[in-house]
């Protein structure tokens, strides 16, 4: 998942001398065959947030995509609703997202988005 860019893709400081070993070992390109994450089988819900700047900025890769995400009973509130890039078999109910723009959140690469599941835990 290509949660945050600043902290996925560190480099060292210009000019560093002297650093820890581990500093080298955490700012070093994992090749993409050999390092890209997988998310499957997640349920989030009963979530209140307020002032927000999006309510999702979600993005994975085609290669290896948000799987079988079930997010239910959000209550969101923020300046723009946002996107979300590569998922697959996402489910979405009973949330209600604020937008100070008036945006609806978009999915990008959708690969099955499934908008009435019952409440409840995933089977």
């Amino acid at each position: 998942m290509n949660w945050n860019p600043s902290y996925s893709y560190a480099t060292l400081p210009s000019g560093a001398k002297d650093v820890p070993p581990y500093w080298v070992v955490l700012t070093t390109p994992v090749p993409q065959d050999k390092g890209l994450p997988h998310f499957s089988d997640i349920h989030i819900w009963n979530i209140h947030a307020s002032g927000a700047k999006a309510a999702f900025e979600v993005s994975a890769y085609p290669e290896a995509p948000l799987q079988n995400f079930r997010l239910d009973h959000l209550d969101i509130q923020a300046d723009t609703a946002g996107h979300v890039a590569d998922a697959k078999n996402w489910s979405m109910q009973d949330n209600v997202i604020h937008t100070s723009d008036g945006t609806k959140l978009s999915f990008d690469r959708d690969l099955g988005l499934k908008k009435d599941v019952p409440f409840g835990e995933p089977n």
